[in-house]
């Protein structure tokens, strides 16, 4: 397991483009990763239509 980093958007970008290439590194270890979304959210927003999006990328994923 990795340490723990904090990914801006721009590098999870890169982690996308990345990924392929990290996997062929690690053949026959079965990478997973794990996400989490932070936000500094504001107490009226609405955060459906980001769930949404969530939701289409791993079922279940919501804030």
């Amino acid at each position: 397991m990795t340490n723990t980093v904090i990914l801006n958007p721009a590098e999870v970008q890169t982690l996308g483009e990345e990924i392929a290439q990290l996997t062929k590194a690690l053949a026959g270890c079965d990478p997973q990763v794990e996400a989490r979304i932070s936000i500094k959210s504001k107490p009226d927003k609405n955060l459906n239509k980001a769930n949404e999006i969530l939701q289409k990328i791993k079922q279940k994923w919501r804030f």
